[in-house]
Order: C-alpha cells, then sequence, then structure tokens
C-alpha cells in the first residue's frame, strides 16, 4: 500500500478530506434545520365537538351520536357522528348521519383520514356515480357564501341499509375549504404552513329511489350548510388561533407532526 500512503501525505488530499467532512456535518446541520423548520404545530380545537348543539341543525330532529367508543377507528378524540331525521323537508330520505373529525399534530403526527369512496369498498359498497356539488353557507357570508363538496353515490348488493346511499364530504384546513383529500394533503403539507388542523365533514343519506338523487344531495346539503358555519364560529380555531400556535417554539409546543409522516398515514 506504498502508493496509498504517498497520497494521504498529498495536500491535496487531505484538503479534499477536510473539504468533505465539512460538507457532510454541513448537510446534517442543514438537514436538522430544514426538518425543524418543516415540522407542523398543533392548533387544538377551540370547543370540543360533544358540545355542539344539535339544535342548531334545523328541520332534522338530532337522534343520538353514534361515535361513543369509536375513537381507535377514526384516531381521533375530537369527533362526532349523529343521527338525524328530517321533519320538514326530504323526509323521504328518512335519516340523515353528520360526521365531523377533527385531526391536529400528535406523537403519530397528522392523520388524514381516507374519503368514503375508499373506506366504504372495503365493506362491499359499489360506487355508482360521483362528483362536486356546491353547498351554499350563508352563515359564513360574505367571504364563503358556498363551498364546494364532493358526493359519491354507492350501493351494496346485500345490505338492505346501503342499497343506495349518498355520501357529501369536504375537508377543512386552517379554515379554508376541499372538495378533495388530495388537494387537503397539499395544504397541509405547505411549508409556510407552520401550524395546522384538519378536519372532515360529511353527510350521509339514503337515496330514495333510482331517479331521486336531487333529493339525497339536497338534504346533505340543507345539513351540512348549517354544521359547517357552526363548526367555523364556535369550535374550529380561529385565525389567531393559529396565528398563536405558529409562534410557539417547537419545544413549547409539546408535539407536532412532520410532512412525511402525513403523506405515510393512511388511517382506515
Amino acid at each position: 500500500m506504498p502508493f496509498l500512503r504517498r497520497a494521504i501525505r498529498q495536500p491535496q488530499f487531505v484538503t479534499g478530506a477536510v473539504i468533505l467532512t465539512l460538507m457532510v456535518l454541513g448537510m446534517r446541520t442543514a438537514s436538522r434545520a430544514t426538518g425543524e423548520w418543516l415540522s407542523k404545530r398543533p392548533v387544538p380545537i377551540r370547543k370540543a365537538l360533544r358540545k355542539m348543539d344539535p339544535n342548531k341543525i334545523t328541520g332534522f330532529r338530532f337522534m343520538e351520536d353514534r361515535g361513543n367508543g369509536q375513537a381507535k377507528f377514526v384516531e381521533t378524540d375530537e369527533y362526532l357522528e349523529w343521527r338525524l331525521v328530517p321533519t320538514e323537508r326530504f323526509t323521504a330520505t328518512q335519516v340523515a348521519y353528520l360526521g365531523v373529525y377533527f385531526y391536529t399534530g400528535s406523537g403519530k403526527g397528522l392523520q388524514i383520514p381516507h374519503t368514503p369512496e375508499v373506506c366504504y369498498r372495503q365493506s362491499g359498497n359499489q360506487v355508482t356515480d360521483i362528483g362536486t356539488v356546491e353547498v351554499p353557507t350563508p352563515g359564513l357570508a360574505p367571504e364563503t357564501k358556498s363551498i364546494t363538496a364532493t358526493y359519491v353515490r354507492m350501493s351494496h348488493p346485500t345490505d338492505p341499509a346501503n342499497k343506495d346511499i349518498c355520501v357529501a364530504y369536504a375537508f377543512c384546513v386552517n379554515g379554508k375549504f376541499f372538495e378533495s383529500r388530495a388537494k387537503a394533503r397539499i395544504d397541509v403539507g405547505l411549508p409556510w404552513n407552520r401550524a395546522v388542523y384538519l378536519a372532515k365533514i360529511d353527510c350521509t343519506v339514503r337515496v330514495p329511489g333510482p331517479h331521486r338523487l336531487d333529493e339525497a344531495l339536497g338534504a346533505c346539503k340543507l345539513v351540512l350548510s348549517q354544521a359547517i358555519p357552526e363548526l367555523v364560529h364556535e369550535h374550529f380555531p380561529r385565525q389567531a388561533d393559529i396565528e398563536a400556535a405558529r409562534g410557539e417554539t417547537a419545544a413549547a409546543s409539546g408535539s407536532h407532526f412532520d410532512p412525511a409522516s402525513a403523506a405515510a398515514a393512511d388511517p382506515p
């Protein structure tokens, strides 16, 4: 190995080795700094969803919250699953289910729930129609007169309760609404969104007949158009809460998540 020993003694070799060592150390430092800068901070919900007032959803009679004990399945402790019965319009739909699921930073990362066209298929449902619908939100006007939601119509070959159902859903990320999971994930991952919460709001109804999708969508829109303003005004964090969470140090925030874990999280 005489050649190697001579090479090691050369100034060029020593200089190169020093430069490479500094580059490696610099990359590690930069990587840690970038990871810290990209890390997200939790934004606690302002008012627990269990305290939401069912009387705010007019035209429906509140029957029960079906969500008790389901936290491990929906990956959050902040959620509700109401069963509502229409009392004025859309009575042919018989029942409406309102679901609200709130997520923010935790030790496991931000969970971004799947959408009905994915989850319902796992239990045998078949998608027969999918599209978007405008949900009026007069309670958020003039800033937000309506939001776009996705609707999915599905059928089940053997389950009478799911013979023909329609689910309309939307995501909310820091007060902005999206009709798709992909768009919500992109907004969650934006580096300047240092503190983030995400919520999924959905309404499920039975379609009363083969050519009566409009009635089902009407019931979904009526529920969501009242629930969403109530959630924004009374439960979801305000912009000031987001700004306050963004201003906290990582150590003071207690727990946060990174975009990589958010992208990898795929709860059932």
